[in-house]
């Protein structure tokens, strides 16, 4: 995919100290990752979708059961958006370019929705597809 076309590019760094799993995938699909997938402690994962519609997918710490859940959209007539709820470690983005996303999971959000270089806490109900 990483030569192919895609609307939206996220790489996950895990920087918890447990592996996590991938528990939900809401309204889209990304091209590489499943329900299952892992991801790690210290490893990162790159995935991508060809979708400009919101798309959600959360994942869950092995032992602790700590959720980490993220969001994001690339949509054509309208600048992108992204949010970590808090924990997931979205890193600033560009809401006018192709949207590339980066989420250290267990560190907190430095951007949110409607706030791609700041964080105040703004958010959209997770799995809210329209």
């Amino acid at each position: 995919m990483e030569d192919g076309y895609f609307r939206i590019k996220c790489v996950i760094h895990n920087t918890t100290l447990e592996k996590v799993i991938c528990t939900n995938i809401v309204c889209e699909k990304f091209d590489n990752l499943e329900i299952n997938d892992q991801i790690d402690s210290g490893h990162k994962l790159t995935i991508f979708t060809a979708t400009n519609n919101r798309i959600f997918c959360s994942f869950r710490g092995a032992e602790t059961l700590t959720e980490y859940k993220l969001a994001m959209t690339c949509p054509k007539s309208s600048g992108n958006n992204a949010c970590g709820y808090g924990n997931a470690g979205l890193h600033p983005y560009n809401s006018h370019k192709l949207l590339l996303l980066r989420f250290d999971l267990g560190q907190k959000d430095q951007a949110d929705w409607d706030n791609d270089f700041s964080y105040k806490g703004a958010e959209v109900p997770f799995g809210d597809c329209s």
